[in-house]
């Protein structure tokens, strides 16, 4: 893998309910390649930070840093885990959640009026989503 990807995207990246570290899944689904994990774990061993921010920091992966998508619904029900940057969920309720580093969101509304994301464009926004098994 030569430059970055749009981890958001990555449908292939094994569900969390794999037990597999997640420098291992992204590996699998080939996200990222084994020299840019060995490095991003180094990287984040040195300055205290989490895989996922050493991953954007060393520009091996990154995501649209703003954007607001209207309304829809979860295409199956997955995990949402948030590795960097913040975002927004707007629920058909009213409801508003935001989500940070290490937070982790079951989307399961398959149906209905569904949600609405927000990025807030001030950090690049890094998400694994995994299919709940």
């Amino acid at each position: 893998m030569n430059g970055p990807v749009h981890a958001a995207a990555s449908a292939a990246v094994p569900a969390a309910g794999s037990k597999r570290p997640l420098g291992e899944r992204l590996l699998a689904a080939g996200v990222i390649s084994r020299a840019q994990l060995d490095l991003a774990l180094r990287e984040g061993r040195r300055q205290g930070k989490m895989l996922g921010e050493s991953l954007v920091a060393l520009g091996f992966v990154t995501t649209e840093s703003s954007y607001d998508r209207s309304w829809h619904n979860a295409p199956w029900r997955q995990y949402v885990v948030t590795l960097s940057g913040t975002w927004e969920i707007e629920t058909s309720d009213g409801d508003i959640r935001r989500f940070g580093p290490g937070d982790v969101l079951l989307a399961e509304d398959l149906t209905g009026k569904g949600h609405v994301n927000r990025v807030d464009g001030l950090v690049e926004r890094l998400m694994i989503h995994a299919r709940e098994p």
